[in-house]
């Protein structure tokens, strides 16, 4: 998992080999990326990084972290990545969450046939949403 400071065309790469790994996604090519994180006024806000194993680009990644109730929490904005490499992937987003100190991660969207992988990860979903958050052991 590597930081990056805005999309390229690595993130061509991402949509061309996951795409067809999900029944129902949004598009994300380069084009999209940019239009939703690196192009607008809160692109300062977004923390991207890709995802790479053994030198092949196999996802990415975009949080932000934000205060909710006097507290960080890192928000998982949105991710895609080769189903095969989903789990070591999340478990990747969750230790950068911690790693800047956050109290816990949210994930504000999740790809289909996540949910059992957050729950083994240690996620429990918060609302009647979509959504999982995972509460980080405080050092």
């Amino acid at each position: 998992m590597t930081r990056t400071a805005a999309f390229d065309e690595r993130a061509d790469h991402v949509w061309a080999s996951a795409r067809r790994d999900y029944p129902i996604l949004v598009k994300r090519d380069l084009q999209t990326l940019h239009w939703r994180f690196d192009d607008g006024p809160y692109r300062h806000l977004y923390h991207r990084y890709y995802f790479t194993r053994r030198g092949e680009i196999v996802g990415y990644a975009v949080l932000r972290l934000e205060q909710v109730n006097g507290n960080v929490i890192g928000r998982v904005v949105d991710y895609l990545v080769v189903r095969r490499f989903l789990a070591p992937a999340l478990a990747l987003i969750i230790a950068e969450v911690a790693r800047t100190g956050a109290a816990a991660a949210v994930f504000a969207q999740w790809l289909d046939g996540c949910e059992i992988l957050l729950r083994r990860l240690g996620c429990l979903r918060t609302r009647s949403s979509h959504r999982c958050g995972f509460k980080l052991v405080d050092p």
